[in-house]
């Protein structure tokens, strides 16, 4: 890994992280004109991207910037080197907030992490908190203990579970957990080893992972929903 020294140089290690949402502070005073300003303007005053209906990446770039790109287009695009004196951020759970004083003007933006297959959205977080503190200061609020059991159990799938959603959960397709209806099955210690090893003594037992494999694609192509 490559960074900065005092002199500025480029760093050669580009790094990023899916998103889940990015917000945006907007001014009061792009609000409608009459518009009556009441409490919960707060909230209406944040223009909202969702990760779900384009591609939302956090960049950490090679010439430091911080960048958050919707799709093809950048939303922000920040230079971090430096930056300690007019930029702050806040990390909590799987969330952070930026906050950049430029002049007399503040700026506001918020950035929620999406899970992914080796690390929880909380851990994805962390990681990027202790990139950015080597340019500004981050603080990092604590999770009361009912968010992190809320943030564990974000990736469990909720009510009926259908077929083809279990097959794909079991052949590792997706990354999910079955609902707590359906508890897992544990070895005493050392026996799940030596059944495993038992049944690779057995000349039929690669056919039948093969045919396990083989039906679990099955049910998944004939019981998945059509997409509209």
């Amino acid at each position: 890994m490559a960074y900065s020294n005092a002199a500025g140089q480029a760093s050669s290690e580009v790094v990023n992280w899916k998103l889940l949402k990015y917000a945006r502070h907007v001014s009061r005073q792009r609000l409608p004109l009459g518009h009556l300003v009441t409490p919960s303007d707060d909230d209406q005053s944040w223009e909202m991207f969702d990760g779900t209906s384009k591609e939302l990446v956090f960049e950490i770039s090679s010439s430091f910037h911080m960048v958050v790109k919707f799709g093809n287009i950048v939303q922000e695009n920040c230079f971090i080197l430096n930056s300690n004196e007019w930029l702050k951020g806040i990390s909590k759970g799987d969330s952070m907030l930026f906050i950049l004083k430029i002049q007399n003007a503040c700026r506001r933006f918020r950035i929620k992490f999406a899970p992914t297959s080796t690390q929880s959205g909380i851990q994805a977080c962390q990681s990027c908190a202790d990139r950015l503190q080597r340019y500004f200061h981050i603080k990092r609020v604590p999770m009361d203990e009912q968010t992190h059991r809320n943030g564990e159990m974000s990736n469990v799938l909720r009510e009926t579970v259908p077929l083809a959603t279990m097959a794909q959960v079991v052949s590792g397709q997706i990354n999910a957990k079955l609902p707590l209806d359906y508890p897992s099955i544990k070895f005493p210690d050392g026996q799940l080893d030596c059944y495993l090893r038992l049944c690779l003594t057995d000349s039929g037992f690669p056919q039948f992972v093969g045919e396990v494999e083989a039906a679990l694609d099955k049910i998944i192509k004939e019981d998945m929903p059509m997409s509209s």
